[in-house]
């Protein structure tokens, strides 16, 4: 969802919850600073587009593989 971040902030969205419960601290910590760092871009205003390894780290952190079929 990384990609479409400043048009959710655009449409009125300020709230994004990360799912982490029963995942441990590295993805926690890892997934947290690349939407950290994410949101931060989207917000300033300046032009935004995924990179800084943010990919690579949500693809190594990922068990299923990545999509976005369940926010459209």
């Amino acid at each position: 969802m990384l990609e479409h971040l400043p048009k959710l902030l655009a449409a009125g969205f300020y709230i994004f919850k990360i799912e982490g419960l029963y995942e441990t601290a590295a993805y926690r910590f890892e997934i947290g600073k690349v939407y950290r760092d994410a949101l931060d871009l989207a917000a300033s205003g300046k032009e935004f587009k995924v990179g800084g390894g943010w990919a690579d780290t949500l693809r190594r952190h990922s068990r299923e593989g990545l999509c976005n079929g369940y926010y459209f």
